[in-house]
């Protein structure tokens, strides 16, 4: 079954249905936003990934999840891309980072 997620993802990206952005670009293009990314590359020990092709993007956090729910399932990293403000309301929890913009 990964085998054959990985090949989709790699159809969607080859494809040019998406493509791959360098953290910077996401950085740049989704800053304050909850991100999804699928065929990233994120090495041990880094605080953020390299590169990753944005999957789906929402401004809060309750429209992310929303859109988490109502598209297929595709497993990834979700991340929050930017600076946290106190009126937020964002936790910290599970398989969910949450990411400093390192463009700044």
């Amino acid at each position: 079954m990964l085998l054959f997620i990985k090949i989709i993802n790699s159809l969607i990206v080859e494809g040019g249905l998406m493509k791959k952005l360098t953290w910077d670009e996401i950085c740049k293009h989704y800053d304050g936003q909850w991100v999804h990314l699928i065929d990233f590359d994120w090495e041990e020990g880094t605080p953020y990934p390299s590169t990753g092709v944005v999957h789906l993007h929402a401004g809060t956090r309750k429209e992310f999840d929303k859109l988490m729910v109502t598209n297929d399932p595709i497993p990834g990293a979700r991340l929050y891309v930017g600076d946290i403000k106190e009126s937020a309301n964002i936790v910290r929890m599970g398989c969910i980072r949450v990411i400093p913009n390192a463009a700044h």
